[in-house]
Parts: structure tokens; C-alpha cells; sequence
């Protein structure tokens, strides 16, 4: 099985390289990266011709999208993502990861079965959310043999010693004294990176195809995640909520949860529940 991650060098990217390397999955593993790095091929997916060559020169069985770009999304999918579905064969396995952020009506417990909402601009990541809703469209109506992995908040120590920069900042402002406010009502569904890079690592042996809820069964509030995770009192971590009416001025969803029955069903065990242990892990 040839198998290559496009962005490799990244925080998830890196992960699942790490992973796919250590279980010994593939008999080819490539990975690229924008920039020029050791073991990583150089690659701008937005550079049609550079994606035809490559292609002709690996054949990739599986292609993992786990590429982003927060001020350029757009042109990321509808630029990148298209070159990529246009080169690749059509019995390849195609794996994106999208976002918890395309369920913006806020209710919570969302099923794979409902319906993604593209997000109020009055909100700073609606362009990265809204353009991850056009890559799921634009897969599901060009490349049939494709996953779709919705995941929430991603979070861990990867593979690389690098930790993600919500929980970064958080314990460098505890370590200096500072009190820290999250809200108390805001909900999502927590994913640890390394879960989410063994997760895809067992799907793409597996038969299902589509769209899959990831994570643990548990959903949480901003604050009791930074609470739990970083095992601080309340003279640290202070809770505050965020009223009805200034969610809704701010274009701000309170509630992205998923219902992961699925992939419990599918993936057993994988994907913990938040706790301090597993911080550094």
C-alpha cells in the first residue's frame, strides 16, 4: 500500500506520519510539506502541474489530506484540493479531516446525518470553516472512495514533542501566575492528536466510507477541558458564560459536540477521555 500525507510536517500531519511509520502499514510512506525539509517532498498543491507530477511519480493507494490554512482555506480547497481529486486514480482511498466548526446552529449532539451550516462571517473562522464544508462537497461529489473525519478541538503532545497552541498558552500564562477565564457553556467534542492519528491509521483498513464523527464519547466546556487537562483549582481556571444574545451578535456556535456512537463501534478504546495523565503522553 503507497501511501502519502499531504502536509507531513505539521502538528496532526506529523502525527500520523509518525504513526503510519511505526505500525508499519504502508510499503511506500510519503510526505510533503511546503517547505524544503528532510524526508518530506516539497509541494504546493495549489501548483496543478507540481500535483500531476508527483502523482505520476507515486501512484498513491491512499492520499491524506491533513493540509490547512486559516487565512487562505479557500483557496487551499478549491484550488489544492481539486488539483489533488483530479490527479489521483479513482480507486485511491482519499481521507480528509474537516471540522466540528461547520455545525453552527450551536445545539449540539450532531450525528453524521445532519446537515453542515455554513458559518455567520461575523465570526473570524468562518472563511476556514466554510471553505472545510466546500471540501466535503467538492469529495463527495467528485471521489467516491473517500473519509471524511469531522473532529473537534485537536490537542496532545504529538509525536514531535510539539503541543497544540491552545493548551500551550494556557499552561505558559498558569506557569507565570496568571489566571486564565473559559467559558463554561461553550461545548465541544476534544480530540487528542494522537488518537486521531491512530484512528486513521485503523479506518483506512477497514470498509467504511463516508463521513465519521471522531472522538470520545464525552463532550466538554472550554473550561472544564482546560480545568481537567491542566488539573487546576479555581484560583487558576475561572469559568465565566457567554449569554444567548452576545452569541448570537458574534456569530459564536455554544454547542458543536458530536454523537460518536460510530466510531466507538469501529474504533474501540481509541480515543480517551480528557484527563491531566495524558498531557504529555
Amino acid at each position: 500500500m503507497r501511501i502519502i500525507v499531504l502536509g507531513a510536517s505539521g502538528y496532526l500531519g506529523s502525527e500520523i506520519f509518525v504513526q503510519l511509520k511505526k505500525n508499519n502499514i504502508a510499503s511506500a510512506l510519503y510526505g510533503t510539506s511546503t517547505t524544503r525539509r528532510d524526508n518530506f517532498i516539497q509541494l504546493d498543491v495549489n501548483d496543478n502541474e507540481s500535483v500531476q507530477r508527483l502523482y505520476s511519480r507515486i501512484h498513491p493507494d491512499v492520499i491524506i489530506w491533513s493540509l490547512m490554512s486559516r487565512n487562505n482555506e479557500k483557496d487551499l480547497i478549491h484550488t489544492g484540493l481539486n488539483n489533488v481529486l483530479t490527479s489521483i486514480n479513482k480507486d485511491a482511498l482519499f481521507i480528509y479531516i474537516s471540522t466540528d466548526g461547520l455545525f453552527s446552529s450551536g445545539k449540539g449532539s450532531y450525528t453524521e446525518a445532519d446537515q453542515a451550516v455554513y458559518l455567520d462571517e461575523r465570526n473570524p473562522l468562518s472563511h476556514y470553516t466554510n471553505a472545510k464544508i466546500d471540501g466535503e462537497q467538492i469529495i463527495s461529489r467528485t471521489h467516491e472512495n473517500h473519509l471524511i473525519l469531522r473532529s473537534g478541538p485537536i490537542y496532545g503532545t504529538n509525536a514531535q514533542g510539539r503541543l497544540d497552541h491552545g493548551v500551550a498558552y494556557v499552561l505558559n500564562e498558569i506557569s507565570n501566575g496568571n489566571q486564565i477565564t473559559r467559558a463554561s457553556n461553550i461545548y465541544k467534542t476534544f480530540v487528542h492528536v494522537e488518537d486521531l492519528a491512530v484512528a486513521i491509521t485503523k479506518l483506512m483498513m477497514k470498509e467504511y466510507r463516508g463521513i465519521l464523527h471522531v472522538g470520545p464519547e464525552q463532550k466538554e466546556s472550554y473550561y472544564s477541558f482546560f480545568k481537567t487537562l491542566t488539573n487546576q483549582q479555581k484560583d487558576m481556571m475561572i469559568p465565566y458564560e457567554i449569554s444567548e444574545e452576545e452569541a448570537t451578535h458574534r456569530a459564536i456556535s455554544l454547542d458543536t459536540s458530536f454523537i460518536t456512537t460510530k466510531c466507538q463501534t469501529l474504533l474501540p478504546g481509541v480515543f480517551r477521555k480528557v484527563d491531566s495523565r495524558w498531557l504529555n503522553e
